[in-house]
């Protein structure tokens, strides 16, 4: 299923005792950039895309290892090795396939954060170091 017919309204029919119509409907145009795809942003960005949050930029330059595989929702035995914005992306696409998610597999850095940013409504920081956290 794609666009429309994704957001039926029994996909998001729980949203209603937290979100108001108006909102619901909003979200499905704010640009949300989550910066880190470990054990906290991965299941930010599962989360927004089942709330109805229609385009994600998913931001991490590291791949799964074994020690993400207890802890963060995208690592399974398969992608080890793999790109984790790549396993957001396959995830991303079970969830809700009306989601249009962005990966972005570069370095977060003082030079590459104003292009990645640029035109998003919302950036969340996941990330796992202060250094880049301060970036």
């Amino acid at each position: 299923m794609k666009g429309d017919a994704v957001l039926s309204d029994a996909r998001y029919s729980r949203n209603i005792k937290a979100l108001s119509a108006a909102e619901s409907e909003a979200l499905r145009e704010k640009k949300v950039c989550v910066v880190g795809l470990g054990g906290l942003g991965g299941y930010v960005v599962e989360i927004l895309a089942r709330i109805g949050v229609l385009n994600i930029t998913a931001v991490d330059y590291d791949v799964f290892e074994q020690s993400n595989l207890n802890r963060q929702l995208f690592s399974t035995e398969p992608y080890l090795g793999r790109p984790k914005a790549d396993g957001a992306v396959e995830r991303i696409r079970q969830v809700n396939s009306a989601v249009r998610i962005n990966p972005v597999k570069e370095k977060f850095t003082e030079t590459s954060a104003p292009d990645i940013l640029r035109n998003h409504d919302c950036v969340v920081d996941a990330q796992d170091n202060i250094q880049t956290r301060l970036v």
